[in-house]
């Protein structure tokens, strides 16, 4: 019990430095905080995490990859590396969940319900990525990040499948992990493009923490069918 608490307080440390380090622009603590949290989080678990997993392994080293790379991002074209490096994280990660999806019959109300979250989903993301292609220079730039929303929005299609057919813990901690992603990833482009709010970047940056933290959660958690009253 002690051990859990140390963490407890490690983890709370570890996020005001990180806190601290957006406020008073320190680009190296907000990295240094984040790493820390995510290599203690995965080495506290290893036990619970099967490292053979193919998928567990290519979605956290190129997701920490990524994060190393993005730190560096003004210099050559390791902007555009760290983006490539996240899509391949997010395809391992959506390729574990297909390999848990179950296939069941659904209601003409439940698909039309499944498509219209698809349709609107899919139409604040194009509004966003249009509204990029005045800030992003250069065709190619704007090509890999079209690609690279349209990737997101295949995160969120296979969570809102999976988590419709599975209806399980495990697809919770998915769709939660999707949306944690997606919500992120347009903060980060709210700073980066538009404005540079303190609020905005906070609650990125808690995102990314809490992302990394369900995946983990999605990764150790067996997969098993819920009841009502097991969702709380």
């Amino acid at each position: 019990m002690k051990l859990y608490r140390y963490l407890l307080l490690t983890g709370l440390l570890l996020l005001m430095l990180n806190i601290y380090g957006i406020v008073s622009s320190t680009d190296w603590l907000v990295l240094a905080s984040r790493l820390l949290f995510y290599v203690g989080l995965i080495g506290f678990k290893m036990s619970y995490l099967r490292i053979s997993n193919l998928n567990l392994s290519a979605f956290f080293s190129f997701f920490i990859i990524a994060e190393i790379v993005s730190y560096f991002n003004d210099y050559w074209y390791l902007g555009m590396v760290g983006l490539l490096l996240y899509m391949a994280a997010y395809i391992f990660l959506s390729r574990e969940a297909v390999l848990h999806t179950e296939r069941s019959s659904a209601s003409k109300y439940m698909l039309l319900y499944f498509v219209l979250v698809i349709l609107v989903n899919a139409y604040l993301m194009l509004l966003h990525v249009l509204e990029l292609q005045f800030y992003v220079s250069g065709f190619l730039n704007y090509g890999l990040y079209l690609v690279y929303y349209i990737n997101l929005l295949v995160l969120g299609v296979v969570g809102l499948v999976y988590y419709l057919n599975s209806y399980s813990k495990k697809s919770v901690f998915f769709i939660s992990l999707a949306l944690a992603l997606i919500f992120a990833d347009v903060f980060r482009d709210m700073t980066a493009f538009y404005l540079e709010e303190l609020g905005v970047l906070v609650l990125e940056n808690f995102l990314r923490l809490a992302a990394i933290t369900l995946a983990f959660f999605f990764f150790a958690t067996e997969e098993k069918k819920l009841r009502l009253l097991n969702m709380v």
